[in-house]
């Protein structure tokens, strides 16, 4: 075997371990509208997500249904108990409420995933709680 080669060959073997050992992507969140509804303690929001190549969500529960449509990217997303889905720019699904969201990840190598999500919620409440 050449140099190069075992250069490769160790490139390919190392490489899960290294992404294991990666830092997580930060996913970033961003309130681009709200709007409070009369008469309650809730709020209309309109929020962009992104999340960088190689980033995913921790498993987790929507404490309300959100509308999603996708700006850039390619996104798999797995509730409790379904197949996995994939969705890409242009695409709109709804994230269900109180069901386990078991994956949700940029599955695109190149570009990050973006999409806004427009959601009711209690003011001051968060949209989402971690859940393992």
């Amino acid at each position: 075997m050449k140099f190069p080669t075992v250069l490769f060959v160790m490139a390919i073997a190392f490489a899960p371990l290294a992404w294991a050992n990666a830092p997580t992507p930060t996913i970033t969140r961003k309130v681009i509208e709200e709007h409070e509804i009369t008469g309650t303690n809730r709020v209309l929001q309109l929020v962009l997500v992104e999340i960088p190549v190689g980033g995913q969500s921790q498993p987790h529960v929507h404490s309300v249904p959100a509308l999603n449509y996708i700006i850039s990217g390619v996104v798999e997303s797995r509730f409790e108990g379904e197949a996995v889905k994939t969705y890409k720019a242009g695409d709109s699904y709804q994230d269900p409420a109180n069901k386990k969201h078991l994956e949700f990840k940029n599955v695109s190598r190149t570009e990050p995933l973006k999409f806004v999500l427009a959601v009711e919620v209690e003011k001051g409440q968060p949209l989402m709680h971690v859940r393992p």
